[in-house]
């Protein structure tokens, strides 16, 4: 995709009905950027893994 011009893509969730998630092949694209919240993701290398706020 990226050799075909395409600067980024947008694809349904798994996780979360009516989600969407997005890969961005070119960090110029990402903008007006803000601090929000903080996360930690603690995994203990089974397939679950928690989110705890940072």
């Amino acid at each position: 995709m990226r050799r075909d011009g395409h600067r980024g893509l947008l694809y349904p969730s798994v996780r979360r009905a009516g989600g969407r998630c997005f890969v961005a092949f070119d960090p110029g694209i990402v903008q007006n950027v803000r601090p929000g919240a903080s996360w930690t993701l603690i995994w203990r290398g089974t397939p679950d893994f928690a989110v705890e706020a940072a």
